[in-house]
């Protein structure tokens, strides 16, 4: 299926408009270098090679956790307070020649230093569990006892790592996202000023591109605070705002562009993320205006309601999957939204 728009050919051509911007993917795990270079020595002289368990077991040792108070009443989790490194004596280096890699491996390796940094509880819980298994290891008096605590120990480590690890990695990959669709608007916001330049729009150019760096303020506000989908709702809408401005402003010439679905369902996909991302910029650019003016505050609420029953409608309709209702619904579900903004003064295309 397919959706044309007429947009502009100039004597340049849009960098970037017959697509939308990249979604993002799911990020894959990296490896820790120096941790895994530790895992090989460890393992060339462990007695037996031993699976790494999924969960953490909490009769070894009680997950270490520590929590504050915010406004509102949230716990937080507070990472816990370094510890001495074990000193390894010739004795426990006797029991098992293991005993002064994997200390190393717990508390000062690059993979110790990232569940250390870490947010994530859980990678701390399996840290202390890694921590209490070795100082087991470390007073046994029997190698086969001292060997088994210290499997054990390397095990639940490198669960640590790897809980630690994904939330970097996830944080790495949101962070690049965002800085790839922000370029985009960026792009788009000169591309805009110049062709409005060009066709001599004058103040309604202007009024928009205020309002995308409103939008955009917001956007790196939500990122900020990690919330990561919010941001890029945000800084999307930010770029079909731009977008359809500038194909406004060149109708009439002759560049097609399509939107190819492969299948009704991710027609409506795309169109239900349009709505919601133009539903947050109702809260984000008619705050003041709602708050100021109780007759724009009605307004707007009633539009609302209206979207939100069509997009019930809409969701109603995808559930027995008929898309084709659903996606008719979306529409009507949109245009609420845009007499919304515009009856709060702010500047929509198309």
């Amino acid at each position: 299926m397919k959706k044309l728009i007429c947009i502009a050919l100039g004597a340049t051509v849009l960098a970037g408009c017959n697509s939308t911007p990249e979604k993002p993917v799911s990020a894959q795990l990296v490896s820790q270098p120096e941790a895994v270079e530790v895992q090989r020595e460890v393992v060339a002289s462990a007695p037996k090679a031993v699976a790494v368990t999924p969960e953490p077991k909490a009769v070894v040792a009680e997950p270490v956790k520590a929590a504050v108070a915010t406004a509102a009443s949230a716990e937080v989790f507070v990472a816990p307070a370094a510890t001495a490194v074990p000193v390894v004596s010739a004795q426990a280096q006797a029991m098992d020649p293991r005993m002064d890699k994997i200390v190393k491996l717990i508390n000062t390796s690059s993979g110790a230093k990232q569940v250390m940094s870490s947010d994530n509880p859980v990678a701390h819980e399996y840290h202390a569990q890694a921590k209490a298994l070795y100082d087991q290891a470390l007073h046994a008096t029997d190698k086969d006892e001292a060997s088994r605590l210290l499997n054990e120990s390397v095990k639940t480590m490198y669960n640590a790592i790897r809980s630690a690890s994904r939330e970097s990695v996830m944080a790495e990959k949101h962070e690049t996202d965002y800085r790839k669709l922000k370029r985009s608007v960026d792009t788009f916001m000169e591309q805009h000023e110049r062709i409005s330049d060009e066709k001599g729009t004058g103040s309604e150019g202007s009024a928009l591109r205020a309002q995308i760096n409103t939008v955009v303020a917001e956007a790196d506000k939500a990122f900020a605070a990690k919330k990561y989908d919010k941001a890029q709702l945000l800084l999307r809408e930010s770029f079909e705002m731009l977008r359809n401005s500038i194909e406004s402003m060149r109708e009439g010439e002759t560049l097609v562009r399509s939107l190819n679905f492969a299948t009704k369902k991710d027609e409506y996909d795309y169109e239900l993320e349009r709505y919601q991302s133009q539903l947050v910029l109702v809260d984000v650019l008619l705050q003041d205006k709602r708050a100021s003016s109780a007759y724009v505050a009605k307004q707007v609420d009633k539009y609302i309601v209206v979207a939100e029953e069509s997009r019930g409608k809409a969701e109603a309709a995808a559930a027995g999957g008929d898309y084709v209702s659903a996606i008719e619904h979306l529409e009507s579900a949109r245009k609420q939204i845009v007499r919304a903004l515009r009856t709060g003064g702010i500047y929509v295309p198309g």
